[in-house]
């Protein structure tokens, strides 16, 4: 994945939950004695309170004692304080209890998984069967845990085993040392579809590899899902020191080194101020885009149906548009349960701060459309203001709209919900198309001066913007409508399949462009639609031979 966020003061991006983040760096740093800071008579975010379910909220709270816990090369390792779970609290039902803290803030993630990496230092364990000390909560209502890590005997040692939430035990690490000091990280992985999160555990992993480098413990029941709302520590008959507490949304962030066992790292590139993001979707095949890279769903309940798009393995191209390697973003009305009407639309944000005055963003993609059940045409692509968590509308601004009949498409722009007068030149539906957005701020108010939209089909990454005049449409709906402001990018899936690659978002038309001049062996056959065509390069421009005529990439005859 290769992707780009430069704020216009020059911070990374940091203001949507999604993205990769450490939510909470607790080192403990409380003065000696109880660690719950709150009661349990109402929610209270950012401190250690006792669980709102009364059978989870009896004993006595873990406590904060004055000494640290050291691991070699994790950036937590001798920091701070502990907290103590003591084997006496929950030795039996009476007594067991479940200390959270709550992260209410976080909102509604249910595509984003989340990471808790800390120190674990055994003391005791109850018995062979193990008890859980640490888990992932699911409410701030009551005590719905989702991700228990547990802590048994074995012989002379230990050992820690993890479900999702029954008391049968997935799966069981090596045995563990009484006394030892080992880095745990505990992931709750969501998973598209209903009922089939994971929970994965990783114990003493290497802080040089990534996760996909090293083996998890993970679970098997199928309990049902949840929205990670908080991270609990039980006393349920287990002897345990907590220490370097970290969580956040990626690997990365969490399980991070002191730099003390590692080699000096790269140099980064850097970042270009006129580049606001580049996606050439660089994940996994096969997996849902809705919590990679920035990507989620839109936050209007009408426009969540179905399920996310997915990551395709083959990436598009076009001649001298400088997309890179990768997958592609693909969009399939079957496979991502879309019937009638209803639509998802998965949002990326661009920028985190209101556009200045009369600033320009440009965002150039690649699309390829196979199926749609409509003649009359649909949205795929449009700009977005997305609504907050107390106002879940959203508003589109700058809709891309395709219509394909008899195996030709055109592509139109309208502000809004304006009809579209003016349409693209038509091209075959085989073929993989240019698209070039234009966004002109006026005004982040809904009245005054209007934003300003238009639409390239197929220009010459070779040729300005200018010399690409000809390829511009107007959007229907300039004059009307006022302004918004628009941050997220959003692709529409309603009933339409589809591919998108080679996003590109900036400030100049140039930037967005990328333009890469196409290699001269550039020839080759192509059996696209039961149509037998070959690409020739002559002069610097790609053109098609097609029965006996010669014609550009856009479809234009030339000879």
């Amino acid at each position: 994945m290769k992707k780009i966020f430069t704020l216009f003061l020059g911070l990374a991006v940091a203001a949507v939950s999604m993205q990769a983040a450490v939510w909470l760096e607790e080192n403990f740093n409380y003065p000696d004695g109880p660690l719950e800071q709150a009661g349990n008579d109402e929610l209270v975010v950012g401190k250690w309170m006792q669980s709102l379910k009364p059978a989870d909220s009896l004993g006595v709270s873990p406590v904060v004692a004055n000494r640290n816990l050291t691991y070699p090369g994790y950036i937590a390792s001798a920091q701070g304080k502990v907290a103590v779970l003591d084997a006496a609290v929950g030795d039996d039902n009476t007594t067991q209890r479940i200390s959270v803290y709550y992260l209410d803030t976080l909102g509604a993630r249910d595509t984003v998984s989340m990471y808790a990496a800390f120190l674990m230092k055994p003391l005791s364990a109850k018995n062979t069967s193990g008890r859980d000390f640490a888990i992932w909560e699911g409410s701030v209502t009551s005590s719905m845990c989702r991700g228990r890590l547990f802590l048994a005997k074995d012989g002379s040692a230990v050992k820690v085993g993890v479900t999702k939430n029954s008391s049968s035990i997935s799966a069981w690490s090596e045995s563990l040392e009484i006394g030892s000091v080992n880095l745990i990280v505990m992931k709750y992985e969501v998973v598209e579809g209903a009922s089939n999160d994971v929970v994965k555990v990783w114990v003493n992993p290497s802080l040089s590899k990534t996760e996909a480098e090293q083996t998890p413990l993970a679970t098997t029941d199928n309990a049902t899902d949840m929205l990670v709302k908080g991270f609990g520590l039980r006393q349920r008959g287990n002897g345990v020191e907590i220490g370097g507490l970290r969580i956040g949304t990626s690997w990365a962030d969490v399980v991070k080194s002191d730099g003390s066992d590692t080699p000096d790292e790269p140099e980064k590139p850097e970042v270009d101020p006129d580049i606001y993001a580049i996606e050439d979707f660089e994940y996994e095949a096969g997996s849902a885009i809705e919590g990679q890279g920035g990507w989620v769903v839109s936050s209007k309940p009408e426009e969540q149906d179905g399920l996310s798009p997915k990551v395709g393995a083959e990436s598009l191209t076009y001649a001298g548009y400088g997309s890179g390697e990768g997958g592609a973003l693909v969009l399939d009305s079957v496979a991502q349960e879309i019937s009638g009407n209803l639509k998802r639309n998965t949002v990326m944000p661009f920028a985190n701060a209101k556009l200045a005055t009369d600033e320009v963003v440009y965002t150039a993609l690649l699309v390829h459309l196979s199926e749609m059940n409509s003649t009359s045409g649909k949205d795929i692509f449009t700009y977005l203001k997305q609504g907050t968590a107390e106002s879940t509308g959203t508003t589109m601004r700058g809709r891309v709209h395709v219509k394909i009949a008899k195996d030709k498409m055109v592509f139109g722009i309208h502000k809004n919900s304006q009809e579209i007068t003016q349409w693209s030149d038509s091209l075959d539906k085989a073929e993989t198309a240019l698209l070039v957005v234009k966004y002109v701020n006026k005004s982040t108010g809904s009245s005054n001066t209007p934003d300003e939209f238009y639409l390239y089909v197929n220009p010459d990454p070779a040729k300005t913007e200018a010399e690409n005049a000809a390829k511009m449409l107007v959007a229907e709906g300039n004059s009307a409508d006022g302004g918004t402001d628009l941050r997220y990018l959003c692709f529409r899936q309603m009933k339409l399949n589809a591919t998108f690659d080679g996003i590109r978002v900036a400030k100049t038309w140039e930037k967005a462009l990328n333009y890469k001049a196409p290699s001269p062996e550039a020839i080759d056959n192509v059996q696209g639609n039961q149509v037998q065509y070959t690409k020739i390069l002559r002069d610097g421009q790609l053109l098609i031979i097609r029965d006996g005529s010669i014609y550009t990439i856009s479809g234009a005859k030339v000879q």
